[in-house]
Order: structure tokens, then C-alpha cells, then sequence
């Protein structure tokens, strides 16, 4: 997802004098193809795991933001002997709550229920 690399780029910045870095473009986000059909969580997982593979890359921490921290958790757990450790940024808990209208929605809606009673407050007063 174009959003998110440009979000990590710090980051990289940060960790490549001591580490290396890589952002890495899922099937069907970014700069990758569009997958022949739509890929599920573990699906999704096991393109990472591959990817860590083809790159040879072993002990290995893996950021992920929103919904990519399901897909990290999801490639750790049957693969704990390759991943060193886990940042885990704004997970989404539920794989409905990924969309980004449903993201967009949970973070407008308090904003005006509290406007909202801001105004109820107003008119009573």
C-alpha cells in the first residue's frame, strides 16, 4: 500500500545505518500485481513467508500497520523460529474492521456523538 511505505520511509531511514530494511508489497497492494482472485489473511501470510524465503531472510522483526499486523501475526505464529519479534502499529482486531470506509467510520463517529452532545449540553443550558 503506496500510503504506508511512505509512512515507513523514516523508519527505514532510521534502521538502514544499523539494519536492513525492506517494505514489501503484498499481492494486491501497492506497486505488486492484482492477484488472479482475491487473497485471504493466510493467503496473504504465507505470500510474506515466501517472500522471506525467496530473499533468504531469517530472525527477522516485522512491522505491521492496521490490518498488515494480522498478516504479521499470521506469518509468525507457524513460522516462530524465523521471526525474531513483532511491532505491532494500530492492529485492527476484527477482518471486517479492515475496510477503510469501516476505519474511516469508527474514527468519525465518537467526533460527532461528542458534537453531538455538545449540542443536547447547549440546548438544555
Amino acid at each position: 500500500m503506496r500510503p504506508r511505505r511512505r509512512e515507513l520511509r523514516p523508519f527505514i531511514q532510521v534502521l538502514g545505518p544499523r539494519h536492513n530494511a525492506w517494505t514489501v508489497d503484498l499481492p494486491g497492494f501497492g506497486a505488486s500485481g492484482v492477484p488472479p482472485c482475491p487473497l485471504d489473511l493466510h493467503a496473504l501470510a504465507d505470500a510474506l513467508a515466501e517472500w522471506l524465503t525467496n530473499a533468504s531472510l531469517d530472525r527477522v522483526v516485522l512491522l505491521g500497520g492496521s490490518f498488515g499486523c494480522q498478516v504479521a501475526v499470521d506469518t509468525a505464529l507457524p513460522h516462530p523460529d524465523r521471526i525474531a519479534g513483532l511491532v505491532l502499529v494500530g492492529p485492527t482486531v476484527d477482518p471486517a474492521a479492515r475496510g477503510f470506509v469501516r476505519q474511516l467510520l469508527r474514527w468519525i463517529r465518537p467526533r460527532k456523538l461528542r458534537s453531538a452532545a455538545r449540542s443536547v449540553r447547549r440546548a438544555r443550558s
